[in-house]
């Protein structure tokens, strides 16, 4: 017996024919001849019915009333606040998400996700100090309220409680690093080495990995993985080394190497243009910084 439909292997010719041309019910009455033999056919249910699928995108856009009352939402949240804990104490109390940007330059025109916030830098730069709460800022798909955090002068960052946790998560990484190294120094395969560390070390294989990718699998992006591991050669491996992910050990199971070029003008020739088209901009740059121009052109826009 032989069948179709969603999801069954498609009958022979000779087969399918003899039930798409059969009665709805009942044996078929002819004996069919395929090459896999003679058949007597009962059919035991047909639905002729075809369905046509569609696909049908819709852009759905919020209502006036949709955006009146986010704007409203907006603007209640921001009334009578004064500082940056009020600030928080109400975001909490409300639920509302609360998104950091530092480092925001008088110059820029994006401020985090929100796409195009100018208006919300010249704020900072016109208007704002230090625990000020900013009125609600109509952009092209939020509304926004923004508190200034903290301001920074010219010359180098003060050491205070932010900037310390930032340099202590970044000590603290590099020493763990250095540690992991010197359990992971021993002799073994990789997998002896892994039992180091049973519940985090994980041992994979990668292959088609390129200079150009910056990555590998199970490693992720690691430049300095990328560079340790086309530094060894076939069947040796690296001493342990801390990347950008964790400490790591890369044996070469293989490595093809690309032939060499007889020449190179071609690529010459692309560094030469990438070189004088950048040379006019850095020439530029470099003049505005030896005299110290300041930049106010937020003060009109």
């Amino acid at each position: 017996m032989g069948w179709f439909g969603p999801g069954a292997q498609r009958m022979v010719p000779e087969f399918e024919n003899a039930v798409k041309n059969g009665p709805k019910s009942g044996l078929v009455n002819n004996v069919v001849e395929t090459n896999f033999g003679y058949h007597i056919i009962n059919v035991t249910g047909k639905d002729n019915r075809f369905y046509k699928i569609a696909t049908i995108e819709r852009t759905i856009d919020p209502s006036q009333d949709t955006q009146d009352e986010a704007y409203r939402a907006a603007d209640m949240f921001a009334s009578d606040l004064s500082g940056i804990d009020e600030f928080k104490a109400r975001a909490n109390e409300q639920k509302v998400n609360i998104y950091d940007q530092n480092d925001i330059a008088s110059s820029e025109r994006y401020v985090g996700n929100l796409g195009d916030a100018r208006e919300i830098v010249t704020w900072l730069y016109r208007d704002g100090k230090v625990g000020k709460v900013s009125n609600v800022f109509t952009l092209d798909r939020d509304y926004v309220v923004a508190v200034m955090t903290g301001k920074s002068d010219g010359g180098y960052r003060q050491l205070d409680d932010k900037l310390k946790t930032e340099i202590t998560v970044i000590v603290k990484k590099e020493k763990q690093g250095q540690e992991i190294i010197k359990k992971l120094s021993g002799e073994g395969s990789l997998e002896d080495l892994a039992k180091t560390y049973p519940r985090d070390a994980v041992v994979g294989s990668s292959s088609g990995v390129k200079l150009n990718l910056q990555q590998i699998q199970n490693i992720g992006y690691d430049p300095v993985a990328i560079g340790r591991s086309f530094s060894v050669e076939n069947g040796k491996r690296t001493k342990p080394f801390a990347g950008e992910n964790g400490v790591s050990v890369i044996e070469v199971e293989s490595k093809t190497v690309a032939p060499g070029m007889g020449d190179y003008s071609l690529f010459k020739n692309q560094l030469q243009q990438t070189a004088n088209a950048r040379g006019g901009l850095e020439i530029a740059e470099a003049i505005k910084a030896k005299a110290e121009i300041e930049d106010r052109r937020y003060k009109i826009y």
